[in-house]
């Protein structure tokens, strides 16, 4: 799972080089994002702070893309296990409030390392 142009993405396993022209599909319903963050550390991944293997159930969707409604998510954490994350609506409203909209909203930073993006991810409290 990774962000590409301020959008949630699923990629093939076998990925291309650069990561962003592998198979993927896109996660119709990216704000999942929020509640990932809870999970997860920020891990490099060019311009994506989360690069993350994951499993998920969902439901595919055809609005003009193929798309995936993600209705269960099991995301690697740090220590390669993988842990369910709640994606329900409250859980996202609250982790949203959390973090405010630096997770996908697209930004003028033009650079390949995650780094660079940090304060757009950077959580509460953080230095």
């Amino acid at each position: 799972m990774v962000i590409i142009d301020a959008k949630l993405f699923l990629l093939d396993e076998n990925l291309a080089d650069p990561y962003t022209e592998s198979r993927k599909i896109e996660i119709s319903n990216p704000l999942i994002i929020y509640p990932i963050s809870d999970v997860i550390s920020p891990l490099g991944g060019g311009e994506s702070f989360i690069f993350h293997k994951s499993i998920i159930l969902g439901v595919v969707e055809n609005s003009p893309e193929i798309k995936i409604k993600v209705q269960d998510l099991l995301i690697e954490d740090d220590n390669r296990e993988f842990v369910r994350v709640a994606i329900d609506e409250d859980t996202i409203r609250k982790a949203r409030e959390k973090y405010g909209d630096r997770f996908l909203k697209k930004s003028s930073i033009k650079s390949k390392d995650w780094l660079d993006y940090s304060e757009l991810y950077r959580k509460d409290g953080d230095q």
